[in-house]
């Protein structure tokens, strides 16, 4: 299958196996070391994987020198006789030692930094522009600018203070600044990318108008469920019924309707007890010391006092749901102001974080035919070998996605190395579900193309699971098998099935 993914954890040989799998491709055609691109995670693997081929060639190239057993697999794939094994080995090495530019193993962000230089004035950055690292280098200039606006940008000012305001009221602390710097910490990371593209096309100004709108819509479902409650309380009084007459009476219907009068108690106190549920649902209306008189006027009214009953759960459901996005429309509003001071950030310094990379040419790559990004890069890369996928990002993941798709519609042989059980880059955007959900496409859309993508993924998809622990003294393996054995004797069957799925991925 041209995509395999190996399922890896510590000491199970993940370098080993990549760099088999790199030389595979290489030494058969060693002209074609141009076109694979390997990625990995950090600075430091990548040139430990360079490393490693270099040294690999080295030992293959002296033909006096039998290989190690560790290549035992890859000289078995070639089935080279050893003086042509060596002939390949010296030439590659020699490509790669001549045109070292073109020996592609990065890092990730490396890769998409490159690609965002190729893009820089399509998604409006300086072709100068400086890349930043640390967000405490961005973030201070960030919030200092949004406070220069304050008192002179009119809509910005109400959105800034009510956002404050609305903090405060949800127990928050009252320092902005801090709020801000956690709020802009937020915004730098990929969630809510695509709804954060949606807000582009609104002002500061449609946004104010649609929090009136809300604010509104909340008043009149509000003003609904207080004069119901009071044509209700009403009806009752008109027909000589107190409290008492109704079903378990201080918790029953007519209590409910006075209680909302003045709309003076806590959320949670606003829809209807079990008491009153019952009441409606089961028509249980009185008690057995409601006298006929009550009972005859209850029921004479009772038509009148359920559907009032549904109408206040109408507006109650309308009145929570307006409120729900009134809570988030001032932070929605703030979001759309610091993607501007970003851009405006950027245009004025010339830096740009990190993070903003896969933002950038989300767009510019998903819209652009593959030949296309081909052409603009000055090199195709037909071989994909993919490291610590555990830790790639949603976005990361969709800009190479095009690339890796155009690749595997050849037949070529793509790779992805990883260790959901060593996801440690949360704070990068990284989502192991990425790397669980395989070969299904973790967040599809469900558009067409993202169909036919996750279709391709699961026609060309092979799995390896790498279980031999090399790291490892046999002592210590041996001590965990059987600790854990013994452990799952005793377990329930469904436990144990989890368990004997998990252990499929641990080293023996």
């Amino acid at each position: 299958m041209p995509l395999v993914v190996y399922k890896s954890s510590a000491g199970s040989g993940k370098t080993t196996t990549l760099v088999t799998e790199y030389l595979k491709i290489s030494l058969a055609n060693p002209n074609s070391f141009r076109n694979i691109l390997a990625i990995t995670f950090t600075n430091k693997a990548a040139n430990q994987m360079k490393e490693r081929i270099i040294e690999t060639l080295q030992e293959l190239s002296d033909e006096s020198i039998l290989p190690s057993s560790k290549l035992k697999n890859l000289v078995t794939f070639l089935n080279f006789d050893r003086k042509k094994l060596s002939r390949q080995s010296q030439l590659l090495l020699k490509l790669i030692l001549h045109n070292y530019d073109e020996f592609a193993i990065s890092t990730i962000d490396s890769f998409i930094h490159r690609i965002i230089r190729t893009f820089a004035t399509d998604v409006d950055l300086p072709q100068n522009f400086e890349v930043v690292i640390d967000s405490n280098d961005i973030i201070p200039d960030i919030i200092q600018n949004l406070y220069n606006k304050v008192g002179k940008d009119a809509e910005l000012t109400k959105v800034l203070v009510n956002f404050v305001l609305s903090q405060a009221d949800e127990e928050n602390s009252y320092d902005p600044t801090s709020q801000l710097t956690g709020f802009v910490k937020r915004q730098m990371n990929e969630d809510g990318f695509t709804s954060i593209e949606k807000l582009k096309g609104l002002s500061l100004k449609e946004l104010n108008s649609i929090i009136e709108r809300l604010q509104k819509h909340i008043s009149i479902e509000k003003s609904n469920i207080i004069n119901i409650a009071k044509q209700s309380i009403e009806l009752c009084f008109n027909n000589n019924l107190e409290i008492d007459d109704f079903y378990y009476g201080k918790s029953g219907l007519l209590a409910y309707f006075i209680k909302l009068k003045d709309f003076a108690v806590a959320d949670d106190k606003l829809f209807p007890g079990k008491v009153v549920v019952k009441t409606i649902e089961q028509d249980s209306w009185y008690t057995a010391k409601t006298s006929n008189t009550a009972k005859n006027a209850i029921d004479s009214i009772s038509g009148q006092l359920t559907e009032n009953y549904y109408n206040i759960l109408s507006s109650l459901e309308k009145y929570f749901y307006y409120r729900l996005i009134f809570s988030k429309i001032y932070s929605l509003a703030l979001v759309h102001e610091i993607s501007k001071l970003f851009a405006e950030f950027t245009e004025q310094t010339y830096k740009v974080h990190i993070s903003e990379f896969n933002k950038k040419i989300s767009k510019e790559i998903a819209d652009q035919p593959v030949p296309f990004i081909y052409e603009r890069l000055g090199r195709k890369y037909r071989y994909f070998l993919i490291d610590e996928f555990q830790d790639t990002s949603v976005l990361q993941w969709y800009n190479l996605l095009p690339l890796v798709e155009e690749s595997l519609s050849y037949g070529n042989f793509n790779m992805l190395v990883g260790d959901a059980k060593q996801a440690i880059y949360r704070f990068r955007s990284g989502e192991v579900e990425l790397f669980s959900s395989l070969p299904n496409l973790y967040k599809n859309d469900g558009s067409q193309l993202m169909n036919a993508r996750q279709a391709l993924l699961k026609r060309e998809f092979s799995e390896v699971v790498l279980s031999a622990n090399y790291r490892s003294q046999p002592e210590i393996i041996n001590f965990n098998n059987s600790f854990f054995k013994t452990i799952t004797d005793g377990l329930s069957e469904r436990t144990k099935s989890i368990y004997s799925n998990l252990k499929q991925q641990i080293p023996n």
